[in-house]
């Protein structure tokens, strides 16, 4: 029974370790997934700046289009 009771406590720790190590993981893949949405916002917002500016459109004056014709609030 003593056996048994050791093996089940050297489970228990190992599963503990793996526990450990898979939620570093998610940590990890959590910050990776944040760092590419915020890489994929400021790509496009440089493209939307891009765009406005070979067009001749300031921030303010697109504000102002989306104003007049939707329901935009600033």
């Amino acid at each position: 029974m003593a056996r048994l009771l050791k093996q089940l406590e050297e489970q228990l720790i190992a599963a503990e370790a793996e526990l450990q190590k898979a939620e570093k993981k998610v940590v990890t893949c959590k910050e990776r997934v944040s760092e590419i949405k915020k890489q994929i916002e400021d790509r496009d917002m440089r493209q939307a700046h891009t765009l406005l500016k070979q067009n001749g459109v300031t921030v303010e004056e697109l504000v102002a289009i989306l104003k007049k014709n939707t329901s935009y609030k600033k």
